[in-house]
């Protein structure tokens, strides 16, 4: 029987095993089920095709939301610069500590998704300052807030996506493959049984991981030494 293929092994290692099954047919004159094969690796590729371009939405969308922590990153930084400006660089000045409890950086370190409400909670507050520099701070960090959402949002959309690829196509298709061999597979051993052939001649049109030479008739096998 040919070794099952797995759903977690990459695409391209289903489809060595097709192009080398294909070929295989083809030498041995099994032309109906190269013809099957060949079908196979068509629908493999509609499936990888598939599966790149959720990866690329994915990717594409991660790079969005990197690109959106380091604005938000940016513009954060800055208004703790104003601050302590407007504060004569005293740190522990009780407006600067009711942005900043800590350090600046423990606000820019966070992750995009979880530095957002903190971020939020910084423009409500800078929405009752009186200084026209720190109510511009509201408005430039809102842009950067309503950006990485949109960012965090297509992240988790492109991931779904990807999920939703692998259950409906990539499971799918592995299963209908193994169907494919087993029934090619049983197709040759019967003709092989009626040709007179060995017994195990369907398994050489499925690749195998090791293959072993076949004993010959009265050879002896030398002993380790």
């Amino acid at each position: 029987m040919p070794a099952l293929l797995r759903d977690n092994e990459s695409l391209d290692s289903h489809w060595e095993e097709l192009v080398y099954s294909e070929a295989t047919f083809l030498a041995g004159g099994h032309k109906a089920q190269a013809a099957s094969t060949a079908k196979a690796l068509k629908q493999l590729d509609a499936v990888q095709g598939g599966q790149r371009a959720a990866w690329r939405r994915e990717i594409v969308a991660q790079a969005l939301v990197d690109f959106a922590d380091e604005d938000l990153d940016e513009g954060v930084e800055q208004l703790g610069r104003d601050l302590l400006h407007l504060e004569a660089g005293n740190r522990k000045a009780s407006r600067f500590k009711q942005y900043f409890k800590t350090a600046v950086s423990a606000v820019t370190r966070l992750g995009l998704e979880s530095q957002i409400p903190v971020v939020e909670a910084m423009v409500v507050t800078l929405g009752r300052e009186t200084e026209k520099q720190l109510k511009e701070h509201a408005k430039t960090l809102l842009g950067f807030i309503k950006r990485g959402k949109e960012a965090v949002d297509e992240r988790r959309t492109a991931a779904a996506e990807r999920g939703a690829h692998r259950a409906q196509e990539i499971i799918r298709f592995v299963d209908d493959i193994n169907a494919l061999r087993t029934s090619q597979h049983a197709e040759i051993t019967l003709e092989a049984a009626k040709a007179g052939k060995p017994r195990d001649y369907a398994d050489r049109f499925f690749r195998r991981q090791t293959r072993t030479a076949r004993p010959v008739p009265g050879e002896v096998k030398p002993t380790p030494t």
